[in-house]
């Protein structure tokens, strides 16, 4: 079978962040996000990952306004657990919705929308 013309091997969210510091800080340090790369020294672009999602943090301009972001895991319930010990701020607690997903919101300090979630078939 002859490989496709065109295909995509992958995406890049990007989220305009006002405070690099303070946007790594709860990424990696509250989220768990490793930080791929850096650009610049004090980083003003930064590749951050969680499993198999990344995150690009660019703090080139200001936020245009806040962004909605998907990521699908697995072991969704110990994950919002050790988040709401930590106090991040939940904006949509967590539970099985009609879609078919287990999911929970959580605001980051720019006021981007994270959405984890997990398949209820998964769960």
């Amino acid at each position: 079978m002859a490989e496709p013309e065109f295909q995509v091997t992958g995406h890049a969210t990007v989220l305009h962040v006002k405070d690099m510091a303070t946007a790594l800080a709860f990424y990696r340090d509250t989220l768990g996000f490793t930080v791929s790369f850096s650009w610049e020294e004090p980083p003003r672009y930064v590749c951050l990952c969680l499993g198999d999602a990344a995150i690009h943090l660019n703090s080139y301009a200001p936020p245009a306004g806040p962004s909605h972001v998907c990521i699908f895991c697995k072991g969704i319930d110990a994950f919002y657990a050790r988040l709401v010990a930590g106090g991040v701020n939940v904006t949509a607690p967590i539970g099985d919705r009609a879609y078919g997903m287990r999911d929970f919101d959580i605001t980051d300090p720019d006021g981007h929308r994270l959405v984890f979630g997990q398949g209820i078939s998964e769960h």
